[in-house]
């Protein structure tokens, strides 16, 4: 696989943005906003939603593959880690191959 099958992007994921996606998804579980279901959890803070994560490195995936001319058929994802989120947005780095 050469670098330039290789991208990668930076963005962010604040509380706000959980706090909607859980309510536009109807994904209420508090685990996502509030600290002490997290913590009841063995979570060390609230955490995105795994599909929000994945919608958010697709839409970037998306964006690399229009500038090559490319599109996309299919997708395989592994979750590294939680990403947490708290007062202040959560930086994410996200790294795609084909």
């Amino acid at each position: 696989m050469t670098d330039s099958m290789t991208w990668k992007a930076s963005t962010s994921v604040s509380a706000e943005t959980v706090r909607q996606y859980g309510e536009l998804s109807g994904d209420d579980n508090a685990i996502h906003t509030d600290s002490a279901a997290a913590a009841a959890a063995g979570l060390a803070a609230p955490v995105a939603h795994g599909i929000l994560t994945v919608g958010i490195a697709l839409a970037h995936a998306q964006r690399w593959l229009a500038e090559i001319g490319a599109h996309m058929t299919g997708y395989d994802t592994r979750f590294t880690s939680p990403v947490f989120v708290g007062s202040e947005p959560t930086g994410i780095e996200i790294v795609g191959r084909l």
